[in-house]
Parts: structure tokens; sequence; C-alpha cells
């Protein structure tokens, strides 16, 4: 018993020992898993900077430097469709060392290839491992983390992933510059294929395959759906940022090689805060309205920049918005399932990510060709000013807690009151 007397030599009663209620969450599986996603995110970062100019160096050209991005990114947003039926066929373990070896052998072939059809077969097999991996690796942290540490686990992962978003972004042109693209290619796969020794620490099958959450099923529910999209509304901020920023700046290398890692470092750091926040208050669905507009407020300050001051104010902002609308999406959507569910509310989350991402940066680019840069970024931020309206006014003007179980939901007001004890509902009531 936690708070019982402690009997000590020579007689009395010690103090009562207290134990803390919050359980420990940094536990061995968590801790191999961390370590498998770090270095898949090492991976998907240190290429995402650097094969497209190795498409344009093999004489590819602008335009297939550019496909070799949307070719990995298409196959991941198609494959994470798919991921959360593989995890029901498979398990949890055979499907992340899918993921890690689709993700790392293919990469050791790009040395190999000096034609874009080989270099875009590969993009294609890394885009579906990198799907996989990330869908897993979501899902598995919730179902590693103990519910009441749930959210700083997340913020965690948050941590883990965005340090080589950061890092290998910012070094992956050095690296060719001294070492060369094999070099590259070679760290990129063995950081990858280091995840292989993390499975035997993973769990496999858990819930039965009858009581899975669809991913269909997730996407239509009001409750999932309304944290996926709202996320997704920063995303395609991301999107047009990643795209375009460089462009509008016009400046030096290296004013935007540090407003993208100011960017990068607040959103880690954001994400982090608000796992903790979670825990403490379980309505995570409540931050996600805030860190929604505090994105938009980023991108307005961007769009009326003039200097690198206020350019640095405005990624900062968009940075924090960024990083809470993350880790509070994320939060309540599986909050809002079973167990059993965290592998379509990982899947649906990842799609909102990616798709995001990838929408944003077509939308901004047609938008922009009409109006400008800075008239874009403002229209982005009214845009994403309008999808919160809109969710808010869908789901009543906020947003449930409430458990999904694949089941249509109950309709409002056909709910019974809990008898009192003793009542017996056979018995006709009186007038």
């Amino acid at each position: 018993m936690s708070n019982s007397p402690i009997p000590v030599r020579g007689g009395g009663l010690s103090a009562p020992r207290r134990v803390s209620s919050r359980p420990g969450w940094l536990t061995l599986p968590l801790t191999v898993l961390f370590a498998a996603m770090f270095g898949t995110s090492v991976s998907f970062n240190l290429l995402l900077a650097t094969l497209p100019s190795y498409a344009k160096s093999v004489g590819a050209g602008d335009v297939g430097a550019g496909v070799t991005t949307g070719a990995f990114m298409l196959a991941a947003v198609l494959t994470e469709l798919l991921t959360s039926r593989l995890i029901v066929r498979l398990g949890y373990r055979t499907t992340f060392a899918l993921g890690v070896v689709l993700l790392g052998v293919p990469t050791l072939l790009l040395g190999l290839l000096s034609n874009i059809a080989g270099i875009l077969m590969v993009c294609l097999l890394r885009g579906i491992g990198f799907a996989i991996v990330s869908v897993v690796g979501g899902a598995l942290v919730a179902k590693l983390a103990p519910p009441e540490r749930r959210g700083q686990s997340l913020g965690a992962y948050g941590v883990v992933v965005g340090v080589p978003s950061v890092a290998a972004l910012a070094t992956g042109s050095w690296t060719v510059a001294h070492v060369g693209y094999s070099w590259v290619f070679t760290i990129g796969a063995t950081a990858a294929l280091a995840g292989l020794f993390a499975v035997p620490a993973l769990p496999g099958r858990s819930a039965a395959s009858s009581d899975r959450l669809r991913l269909r099923t997730a996407a239509a529910t009001p409750g999932m759906a309304v944290p996926a999209l709202g996320f997704a509304a920063t995303t395609m901020a991301a999107g047009a940022l990643v795209t375009f920023l460089p462009l509008a700046l016009g400046g030096s290398s290296k004013l935007i090689v540090a407003l993208f890692a100011i960017q990068a470092v607040a959103t880690t750091i954001a994400r982090l805060w608000s796992g903790r926040s979670i825990d403490r208050n379980p309505r995570s669905a409540k931050m996600l309205a805030p860190a929604v507009a505090t994105a938009a407020v980023g991108m307005l300050l961007l769009a009326v920049s003039r200097s690198p001051l206020s350019a640095t104010a405005g990624m900062l902002v968009f940075g924090i918005g960024f990083g809470v609308a993350q880790g509070a999406s994320l939060a309540a959507m599986f909050e809002r399932v079973p167990e059993s569910g965290f592998g379509a509310a990982s899947a649906l989350w990842s799609v909102a990510y990616d798709s995001g991402l990838g929408i944003g940066a077509a939308g901004f680019g047609v938008v922009s060709s009409r109006t400008g840069y800075s008239a874009a970024f403002a229209l982005t931020a009214v845009t994403m000013l309008v999808i919160l309206l809109g969710l808010r006014a869908w789901h009543g003007g906020a947003i449930r807690q409430r458990r999904v179980s694949g089941l249509p939901e109950a309709r409002p007001g056909r709910c019974r009151r809990r008898s009192p004890p003793g009542h017996d509902r056979s018995r006709p009531r009186a007038r």
C-alpha cells in the first residue's frame, strides 16, 4: 500500500511514503522505437535535401528534380491510406520492419542509377516505406505510452523526428559538397536500416482484426475529421512556406536557412510543450483552434514583412502555432479511439500532413502567379481562418471529446437516464 506506515529500527513509525501517481513513460520499447524513428527521420530528411539536386546532376533538369519529391509524396499518401490494413494483417512488428526495408534498401541503389526512371522508382519505394514507418511509429507511441503520459510521449516523439528535420536538411548540401552523393546515400540507407534492431522489442498483434477501426470510418466521423482538417490547414501553409519563401525573399541563402531553422526549432519546442500541457488537461482539442489561429497570424506577419526582423517574427509565430497544432491534433485523435483504432488515427493524421503540404504548395503557386507573394501569403492566412471557422460551425462550435468505436454514433437526445439504485425499470411509472 502506497501510504501505509513503514516500520523502522528502534521502534516507531516512519512518515508515510508517498508514491507518485504518474507512471514513468520512457520504457525500453518506447526508447528503442524513438531510436529507430530518429534514424528513419535522418534518412528521409537527408535525401529530401539532396535527391533533387542529384536528379538534376544526372541530366533530369528542373522538372526531374521536382518530380522526385512529388513521386515520393504521392507514394507516401497513397500508402498511408492502406497502412492500417497492413497492421491488421501483419501486426505492428512485421509492418514496421517492411517499412524500414523499403525506406533503406532502395537508397543503396541510387549511386548506381544515372537515369530519371530508375531514380523515380527508388523514390516510389522509399515513399511507401516512409509512409509505413510513419503510421506505425505514431500508433506505437500511443500504444506503448501510459495513457496518463501519452501527451508527453507524443511531444517527445515530435522532438525525435523534428531534430533531424533541422540538422539533416541544413547539412545535406554540405555533406554532398564534401563527401559526395554516394556517401550521402550510404548514410541515409544505414540510418534507416538501423531501425531493424528495434523490431524484436516492438509488439506484434494486439487486438483482433474484427474490432479494428477502418480509416474510412475514422475520416467520416466528425470527432476525427475535425482535428485532421484543422491540422491540414496548418500543413497547407507549411507547404507554401517551404516551397516559396526562398523565392519570395530573394535574399541571401544564410537568411533563408536561419528562418527555416528558427521555424523548425520553434515547432519542435512547441510540440513538446503542448504534449506536457495535454497530460495536465486532457481536453487537448481545445488547443487546436488557438494553434491554427496563431499559425495564421504568423503567415500574416510574413505577408507584411519588409525586413529580416519581421520575417523572423513571422516564422517564429508560425512555428509555435504549427508545433502546437501537431501535438494537439494527434493527441485529440488518439483520445477518441480505442487502442484498436490507433493505426487508423495515425494514418489519418499522416494523410492530413502530407496531402496538406502538397495542396498548399500547388495552390500557393497558382495564386501567387496572379497576385504576387505577399498577397498570396495573406490569402493563405485568411484561408486558414475560414477553414477554422467552418470546422467550428460544422461541429457545433466546439470540438467535443468523443470516442470512436467504428459504429454509428448515438443520436443526441436518445440516451437513457441512469436509474437510481433500487429502481425497477419493469414497473410502470406513476403519472
